[in-house]
């Protein structure tokens, strides 16, 4: 009994340091080896540079390789809700990361697992406010029994992961945890020195995924946006001309064109060329041209127009936002009708008149003949070019396609 108390007071003396690194309120002077200083510093400029990653999983796994070395870990985890589903990544633990996705979850964005005795102890730690813990903290906050549970035996053990230091930030789908995982601890997880490496840790890690999430943030607003235009849009990567994002309306458009593989190499040779010329004289950036390009195909001519994007708008470097639109395709002239499908000249005219949706009521007054007149020449029509109604003719017209045979 004397035992548990004594643990118990060390515990709760443990996490009042946490919170007072953490709130700033007092300073601890922790005994690290040079080496342990120089990648303190190195961890804490990765989790300060989370633009300096091409992509936020890369970032992830970044501070996670630098927190394993300087925590003496064997692997990192993240825990995270992405778009209303749980997610747990690891770069060197792929098998732990796809056990943890299959047991646990997250509920109103807090990560949740099936053993009590784990899910008690995260409960406490936040209703105390401490993010920065270990799992043997987890287990005296909750009362003891994590190390015979089912998930210490079936997970823990098997996947190297008995001893946990982690980190927990808040985010705008809910909170993020940063972990590294040790087969076994090679620091003591309940001694004040362990747990203030990891409150000197957070601020860094929270502050570099804050910047993250605003990044985040921005992109994910603006591709809401674009995704209402009923215009075309793309963005491309300006540093390595890799797409980013194409909305809807781009989809279905080019999905109606035979020939959408023109298109798509087009732009990206354009976009390749803006790539080459971003830095102008003396190293200085261009500034944002407007550029406009044509792009025929058998089907439509595109207008595509390029737009630099400046750093931070929709990733971490500059990107280049692409509009494209397909003016509605124009009906011949009747001297090209005439000469492409044998047409009179009147059956030309009444050809071009019957493409536009006239009644033969309407073609009949603008014209000045008769209906019988109308149909006649209507009937002439659609045999040389072989359809049997005006949609067919006015798809045959804008297509531009030769006459069919017979």
């Amino acid at each position: 009994m004397q035992q548990a108390s004594a643990r118990l007071r060390i515990l709760n003396r443990c996490m009042s340091i946490v919170r007072a690194l953490e709130s700033g309120k007092v300073q601890m002077a922790l005994v690290l080896t040079l080496t342990d200083q120089s990648q303190l510093a190195t961890t804490f400029e990765a989790m300060l540079s989370p633009f300096a990653s091409a992509t936020p999983d890369a970032w992830f796994v970044r501070i996670g390789n630098e927190m394993k070395a300087l925590c003496h870990g064997d692997s990192a985890l993240v825990c995270a809700q992405h778009r209303g589903h749980g997610r747990h990544f690891s770069a060197d633990a792929p098998e732990l990361a796809a056990e943890m996705d299959a047991r646990c979850g997250f509920r109103d964005g807090e990560l949740r697992f099936p053993d009590p005795t784990i899910d008690a102890g995260l409960i406490e730690r936040r209703r105390r406010s401490v993010d920065a813990w270990t799992a043997a903290m987890l287990n005296d906050v909750a009362g003891g029994g994590y190390y015979g549970s089912e998930f210490y035996n079936e997970v823990a053990i098997p996947f190297k992961a008995r001893a946990t230091m982690a980190l927990a930030v808040h985010g705008p789908e809910g909170e993020v945890m940063l972990g590294v995982n040790n087969e076994r601890p090679v620091l003591d997880p309940l001694s004040e020195d362990t747990l203030g490496l990891l409150a000197l840790m957070l601020p860094a890690f929270r502050a570099g995924f804050e910047m993250l999430s605003r990044l985040e943030f921005s992109r994910h607003t603006l591709a809401t946006a674009l995704d209402g235009l009923a215009e075309g849009m793309m963005v491309f990567g300006l540093a390595d001309s890799r797409e980013l994002y194409r909305n809807g309306a781009l989809i279905a458009m080019l999905a109606d064109d035979p020939e959408h593989l023109v298109v798509e190499r087009r732009i990206l040779q354009l976009v390749r060329g803006l790539c080459f010329m971003k830095r102008g004289r003396a190293g200085e950036r261009l500034r944002a041209p407007a550029v406009l390009d044509e792009i025929a195909t058998r089907r439509a001519r595109y207008r595509a127009r390029f737009t630099l994007l400046s750093s931070g708008i929709f990733s971490r470097d500059e990107a280049v936002l692409v509009a494209i639109e397909a003016p509605a395709p124009r009906l011949p002239s009747a001297p090209t009708l005439t000469a492409r499908y044998k047409l009179t000249k009147r059956e030309a005219e009444v050809a071009l008149k019957l493409a536009t949706g006239a009644s033969d009521v309407d073609l009949a007054r603008m014209l000045g003949i008769s209906a019988h007149t109308v149909r006649h020449h209507t009937e002439n029509i659609f045999a040389k070019l072989n359809v049997h109604s005006r949609k067919a003719l006015a798809l045959h017209l804008l297509n531009g396609e030769s006459p069919r045979q017979r």
